[in-house]
């Protein structure tokens, strides 16, 4: 069976929409330490989506004894559990804890997070990384056309307001349903792929200007913005350019991840 913890959150909806066969989800209080949940409804092989956490990088940084209790030691207690009644967890990591990068690179690369949401990731990550029952999908920028940045230059492009684009920030955005596919590949076949670490981010390494213009050519022909450059204090919590690959992902996914185009195409038609 598998389960899923985030059940409402971005990726965790889309997986429940998409997934086909039986699920049970999880209703967990990540702000409670300990955990009032019952680990007995847990049985061997089973799979855990863990897909809950505060994702948004500033309260991370501003709320840092919430975020950490939610993405740190509730998250890591829950997983201990799990594993110790020999299910198997797929856990939703970032590539934030590869920190700033703009050359390639691939799952053999060093973790050197930046920013506290990064931090807290790889602290995880480096606790659970080497247990067979144990799989991070490092996520970069998950787009669909519920994706803030999306649904922002929607907003401007339908109210004819200019867009402010922020400009260096560059990841390997993958889409939605790339990473659904992936979580329902690996609890059908666990095997697919050795490795606990799973690059999840897409062919290119885009820009938000870029993100921009390709959204002005798909979507929106009306879209008009403008490019700036954050200060100093924006890069503290988020790296500039991550640009990361993964041929781990390709074998779970049976092919390439798309493109961004081929997503907003995807999501727009």
């Amino acid at each position: 069976m598998l389960h899923v913890i985030g059940s409402t959150g971005y990726v965790g909806k889309r997986l429940i929409e998409k997934y086909q066969s039986e699920i049970n989800i999880i209703n967990l209080r990540l702000n409670e330490v300990p955990l009032n949940y019952n680990f007995d409804i847990l049985k061997k092989d089973d799979v855990v989506a863990f897909c809950a956490y505060i994702s948004e990088p500033s309260v991370c940084s501003s709320q840092y004894e919430l975020a950490k209790t939610v993405n740190v030691d509730s998250t890591i207690s829950f997983i201990d559990s799990a594993i110790s009644r020999e299910c198997r967890v797929i856990f939703l990591s970032s590539d934030a804890v590869y920190g700033h990068c703009d050359i390639d690179f691939d799952e053999s690369v060093a973790t050197n997070p930046a920013s506290v949401y990064g931090e807290m990731k790889a602290e995880v990550d480096n606790k659970f990384i080497g247990n067979d029952l144990f799989k991070s999908l490092r996520l970069s920028f998950v787009t669909s056309k519920e994706d803030r940045f999306t649904k922002y230059l929607l907003s401007c492009a339908d109210k004819n307001e200019i867009a402010d684009i922020f400009d260096p920030f560059s990841r390997s955005v993958v889409h939605r349903e790339d990473v659904v596919d992936a979580i329902i590949s690996l609890s059908k076949d666990w095997n697919l792929c050795k490795s606990s670490v799973i690059n999840c981010g897409g062919p290119q390494t885009v820009s938000r200007t870029m993100f921009a213009e390709i959204f002005k050519n798909k979507v929106r022909p009306n879209l008009e913005y403008v490019i700036t450059k954050p200060n100093e204090d924006f890069y503290k919590d988020r790296p500039a350019v991550i640009s990361m690959r993964s041929p781990n992902l390709e074998k779970i996914l049976g092919r390439k991840p798309k493109l961004l185009e081929e997503s907003i195409q995807f999501e727009f038609a």
